[in-house]
Order: C-alpha cells, then structure tokens, then sequence
C-alpha cells in the first residue's frame, strides 16, 4: 500500500513523518487521495469531514489523532473542497471552546479566524451528512431490491432428487431387467431429478446475479476509498453454537490447520483457492467476489468440491 501511495503521488507528499502517517490513514480507509485533475493538486479526503491538499496535511498538535493543515487559515485556498483546518470536527470545536476560555478577545480581535473555524466545522458536517444519504440509499437498495429478488429465487429442496436417485438404485440394483420392465416407472424418477437439477440451477444463476449486483452496489459505495484492510476480513473464533456446527452437514469436517479454524469436505484435502463460509447461510464464497461483509445471504456461489477454506463472519456492510 506505502508503495502504491508513493509511486502515485510521491511528489504530493509532505515530508516524514506526516507522509507515513497519510499511509497508514489510507490503508485503514480513513482517509482517500483524490485528483480533479492532472493540473490540480490531489486532495486527502478524510472519513471525518475534513479536507485539505495532500501536500498540506501534517499530523495535527492535539491530544486528539488527527490531521492539521500545514498553512493558517487566511493562507489557505478553498477549491470545490475547503480546506478545513483540521481532518476532524471534534479538533475544530476543541480550538473553538480553547479560544473561547484562554483567549476571548480574539473573538473581536480576529474574527476572520473564528468564522473559519465555524465554516470548517459546517462543511464537514454537511460532507458527513451527504454521505450518510449515500450509505442509507446503499441500505435500500439491498434491502428494496436485492433482498426482494433473493426472496424470489427460493432454494430448491434436494430431498426429492435424492429420494428419486435411491429409488433408481435400488430397482436396478433388485432388479436387472428393470430398464425393460420398469422402464416408466424409471423415467418418471429421472424427470423428477431433473425438475430438482433445473430448479437449483435456476435458483443459482439468480442469486449469482445478486451476488454480483451487490458487488457493483458495494464497489459504487465504496468510491475510490481504499478498503483492503477491512475487506481482507478476520478470522472468527470457533463457533460458539452447536446447531451452527451441524448445519453444515456430514458431508463437511472442521480442523485447525496452523492455528486456523477452516472446514473441507470428507475425504478431500486439496487446497482450494482463499474462500469464506457463512455461518449463517453455509456456502463457499470465493474470496475475490468480497460479499461476505456486504449482504448476508447472496452467498451463492461456490468453490469446487474439496475446498479448504477459512472461516469468516458474516456480517453486515461496514462503513468506512
């Protein structure tokens, strides 16, 4: 990630130990580094509110861990971002309520400084607050539309396909002149298979659309933010619930492997690409389609037969 930031934006950078400080900010997502233009300075945008030119921004003198613009406030150029003074609403009221008691007599003395401060803190409210919308609207969807078509493509029982594959075996097995003689009967268990086959492959290629509709939601939400250290996820501790455990079913084994909790199929060890299981809906979810921490149940598609994966929680959509 450092090296990503340097090679990009190298020249934009403030000096050490502010510019490391840019790094880790970024890589957590509490910050992005934005360019309107080639010709126009980047910008670090903070989850916080706050904005300021990347070549600007210095790690802030307060008690508070935050960034500071570099340049007072009457050196400073408002662009279609302002350039607020700090990254953070709660360090502008902080020198807003510390001018307040240790020095009153700027109020009259330099009230430039005071309304920009006032300024600072509305913008990065409003800023805030236009991104909550975005996050509401990104609820909506998922909940309106995404769980609506989910809710539409029910999953296909297996019971009867199974019941109709034991029941071919076990005629042909009793009986080897079945396929002459219980021809009929033989052909209605298999068109019974099939109607199972069909339904689940049409239940599988809506919630894959799902799937991936709420990977163009997540990917429109999250901007040009970088999310990797959250989207890389954590592994769970071990179930708590029993029933959680057996849901997977018998056909599924846990094992600690080097310290992590991870499940494979019997009798299959191969290694299979990173994946996660969702506790709640127990599917594999290649990692690469990153809908586990996004919508809880369009965890549809599946890694091969033989999987080895880690497991994940499933949780709702993180913010920033």
């Amino acid at each position: 990630m450092a090296e990503d930031i340097l090679h990009k934006w190298g020249s934009w950078l403030p000096p050490s130990p502010h510019r490391e400080a840019i790094f880790d900010w970024v890589e957590h997502g509490a910050a992005s580094i934005v360019q309107g233009a080639p010709d126009e300075p980047p910008l670090l945008l903070f989850e916080d509110g706050g904005s300021m030119e990347l070549s600007k921004a210095r790690i802030a003198d307060t008690p508070r861990e935050s960034f500071q613009h570099a340049d007072p406030a009457w050196q400073r150029v408002h662009g279609k971002h302002r350039a607020t003074q700090y990254s953070e609403v709660c360090n502008t009221i902080d020198e807003l309520k510390r001018l307040f008691a240790e020095e009153p007599w700027r109020v009259e003395a330099d009230p430039k400084y005071i309304q920009s401060l006032i300024e600072d803190a509305r913008y990065m409210v409003a800023r805030m607050y236009l991104r909550q919308s975005e996050y509401e609207r990104f609820g909506t969807y998922l909940d309106s539309v995404l769980c609506q078509r989910i809710s539409e493509a029910p999953l296909q029982p297996r019971a009867p396909a199974d019941e109709g594959l034991d029941e071919i075996e076990r005629i042909v097995t009793d009986d080897l002149s079945a396929p002459i003689g219980q021809k009929e009967r033989l052909d209605e268990l298999a068109e019974q298979v099939r109607l199972v086959a069909q339904g689940q492959e049409k239940c599988l290629r809506e919630r894959r659309r799902v799937a991936l509709a709420t990977w163009r939601a997540y990917a429109d939400i999250k901007g040009p933010r970088d999310w990797s250290d959250g989207e890389s996820g954590e592994p769970t501790p071990p179930f708590a619930s029993a029933e959680a455990e057996t849901s997977i079913g018998p056909q599924f084994v846990r094992e600690d492997i080097d310290g992590t909790l991870v499940w494979r199929r019997t009798g299959n060890k191969r290694q299979a690409p990173p994946g996660r299981l969702c506790p709640h809906c127990t599917k594999f979810v290649r990692e690469d389609l990153q809908t586990c921490n996004v919508l809880k149940h369009a965890l549809e598609e599946a890694l091969d037969a033989g999987a080895l994966v880690s497991v994940y929680a499933c949780k709702d959509f993180e913010q920033e």
